[in-house]
């Protein structure tokens, strides 16, 4: 919301207070049972400086987490009006992505990597030292978050996948294995005839 242009700030107030909006042209729009959620990353700066952002040694206490959320609501009292502020049901600080929770995400999205690709019949299994390296490689700190993630599966997964149907086209696919070895993310392709033995 921080990034916003100050007019949606006051589009925004008019919304909170009266629950409507009205445009230029006298046409109103009702907010009256609608949830308007914001997000910002005010003060995440501070935090990253301080090395807390679900990766140092404070951030997982209790005590290091209200520390942190007391410091993120003053930086947003800074940011804004009072009156925007009174006119906020509530502000939540989420708890910063620690690795249980970025592994988590990348299985999430190796799952809607699955599903798009179960239209072909083609599936692709990641082994639990790839998904490390994905992690590595995507480059996740406190600053960046989960976003660097999709790109990087975009990157070595989807577009493997992708060169691998090129390259193989006509040919019997159904199940690709993504591994490390020496470092580097490699991939076996495996028939069904292959599947079939190994089962």
């Amino acid at each position: 919301i921080e990034k916003a242009h100050p007019d949606v700030a006051n589009l925004l107030l008019q919304i909170l207070e009266d629950g409507m909006l009205t445009d230029a042209y006298g046409n109103r729009v009702d907010f009256k049972n609608s949830l308007v959620l914001m997000t910002s990353n005010l003060g995440s700066k501070f935090v990253v400086s301080r090395g807390r952002m679900g990766f140092g040694e404070d951030s997982g206490s209790e005590e290091g987490f209200r520390r942190v959320e007391e410091e993120i609501l003053a930086e947003l009292k800074r940011a804004f009006s009072p009156e925007f502020i009174n006119r906020l049901d509530e502000v939540i600080v989420f708890n910063p992505l620690g690795q249980k929770e970025l592994r988590a995400i990348v299985d999430i999205l190796l799952a809607d990597v699955n599903a798009t690709l179960a239209e072909r019949g083609l599936k692709v299994h990641v082994s639990p030292e790839a998904k490390e390296w994905l992690l590595k490689e995507a480059g996740v700190d406190p600053s960046t978050g989960a976003r660097p993630l999709r790109r990087t599966l975009q990157r070595h997964i989807q577009d493997a996948v992708s060169e691998i149907l090129i390259q193989h086209h006509g040919e019997a696919i159904d199940f690709i294995e993504f591994s490390v070895s020496g470092g580097r993310l490699e991939f076996a392709i495996r028939s069904p005839e292959l599947i079939g033995e190994r089962t």
